[in-house]
């Protein structure tokens, strides 16, 4: 936990002080005219990528490259794939935005339980407030929200929950880009941790945590920090690094439920990029990454390289499919758990298992004004998501928007997942989890500052090798929410 905070706290610092050191340059560059009044950056045209800052500079800066010259990050590493937002909501910044959220949600089975559910109400109180800023040089905004939760079964009753997130995006140079972001939670049920809005971007996929795994109603305690600097050294090529520190940490886990696990991931990846046309982009990208888990005694290892593929296939539409070897080294202790309630587990024998994964996927997105589609397969090695240690996922996410009328927006939502877990459990043919969820939600907009959510989810997990018998998890989840908001431009 301690770690956790530090390192929120260390990249809280670092965009403080980005921020604050930029703000001369950020105004010589800004989209002001000559009467004060703020240009706001205008969404690219045409089959360009995202730019974290507007594609025209100002008389007196630094010239930019053409938006014929500009190269995309590659998809697998670039988070802005994940983002669900409609191309009309992206083109809104220089903003102050903020409201209150009241909602309320069932569980069927809050505990997770095999047989003998439990089913279970949650209310949350959600107040939020969102900044949002661009200069010619720099995007940046910053979103919280916090509130109370009162569960009908989870002791403690009350609880309370925050979402932070942050982005930064600079362009150090007319062709080295630098992007900064992360994202802190603190969540109690299924509902509140819907607070953000969907035009938060999320990580590659690459760096991003599995969120296959279905767990008890507890206390989560997450943050995901993300860097990534890109130079584009000719118009047709383009060399980068991230960086991605995961954690997630679980307190006030119900008794007679499944045992957790904290995670600790550190991951780093570098690519290079060429383009073949206008429309298609290649290239390479080598990954490490680190995962270790608490209580249990195990760390894992892995280093991949990848070739990928990108195609624009439209100003809307891009495909991205990447492939290639992941080496993995897992190092366990056999352990066994020992009679009594709750089992003490007796650290046994060291175990290191070795292995080569043929890892790779696909990704399509389609964003435009009234509709956004993404979709994802992939294969690789991951954490657990809380149940199991280091694991083989194999995965599949589908994600959809689409705005019905002018004030009505359905959002769709599926994953599933495939865990096998790697290392000392693997070892005996132990341990693998399926899971699949499936979620509709609809937002009728009642007035221009009020809108009315109503949302339904259905999970489905098969546990085997984790309790015997080889058990199914089933949640019916459905919830209903008011949420009251404002937006107030900045500089006018």
């Amino acid at each position: 936990m301690s770690r956790l905070w530090h390192r929120s706290r260390i990249l809280a610092l670092a965009l403080a002080v980005a921020l604050g050191a930029l703000p001369a340059a950020a105004q010589a560059a800004s989209g002001q005219n000559a009467s004060g009044q703020n240009t706001d950056a205008q969404a690219p045209s045409g089959v360009q990528p995202q730019s974290p800052v507007s594609s025209s500079s100002p008389a007196g800066s630094e010239p930019e490259p053409s938006a014929e010259q500009n190269a995309p990050v590659p998809v697998l590493i670039d988070g802005a794939i994940t983002s669900l937002a409609l191309s009309s909501e992206l083109e809104r910044t220089n903003y102050l935005s903020g409201g209150v959220g009241v909602g309320a949600t069932y569980d069927d089975n809050i505990l997770s339980a095999t047989s003998g559910s439990t089913g279970g109400f949650s209310f949350s109180l959600m107040p939020f407030i969102a900044l949002d800023q661009s200069r010619a040089r720099m995007h940046w905004n910053l979103s919280y929200a916090a509130g109370f939760v009162a569960n009908q079964h989870l002791d403690p009753q009350t609880q309370y929950a925050h979402n932070l997130g942050a982005e930064l995006d600079y362009r150090l140079s007319p062709h080295v880009n630098l992007r900064l972001r992360d994202h802190f939670s603190i969540t109690t049920n299924f509902y509140d941790q819907l607070i953000l809005e969907p035009t938060l971007t999320g990580s590659g996929p690459l760096q991003q945590p599995n969120q296959s795994v279905i767990t008890p109603l507890a206390k989560q305690i997450s943050n995901l920090a993300t860097a990534e600097i890109t130079y584009q050294f000719s118009p047709g090529d383009m060399v980068g690094a991230s960086g991605a520190f995961y954690n997630l940490s679980f307190r006030d886990v119900p008794v007679n439920t499944l045992d957790l696990l904290d995670t600790e991931t550190q991951a780093a990846n570098a690519f290079y990029s060429h383009r073949l046309s206008p429309r298609n982009w290649i290239g390479a990208t080598y990954g490490y990454q680190r995962l270790s888990f608490d209580p249990a005694v195990q760390q894992a290892y892995t280093h991949s390289f990848l070739v990928f593929d990108t195609l624009y296939l439209s100003p809307k539409a891009t495909l991205s499919l990447f492939a290639g070897p992941e080496f993995s080294q897992v190092d366990s202790n056999v352990v066994s758990p020992a009679a009594g309630v709750p089992p003490v587990f007796i650290i046994g024998v060291p175990l290191s298992q070795r292995r080569t994964l043929a890892s790779g996927g696909v990704i399509f997105s389609w964003q435009g004004e009234r509709n956004n589609l993404q979709m994802s397969a992939s294969r690789r090695v991951s954490d657990g998501g809380g149940v199991l240690g280091a694991v083989e996922l194999n995965s599949l996410s589908l994600g959809l928007r689409h705005r019905m009328a002018r004030s009505t927006t359905l959002s769709l939502g599926a994953i599933y997942g495939d865990n096998t877990a790697l290392g000392a459990l693997a070892s005996s043919g132990a341990a693998n989890l399926q899971a699949a969820a499936a979620s509709a939600a609809i937002d009728q907009q009642l007035r221009p500052s009020l809108v009315l959510t109503l949302g339904y989810a259905r999970d489905y997990q098969r546990e085997s090798g984790i309790v015997s018998p080889p058990a199914d998890v089933n949640h019916n989840r459905g919830w209903v929410s008011l949420t009251w908001s404002f937006t107030r431009p900045l500089g006018q």
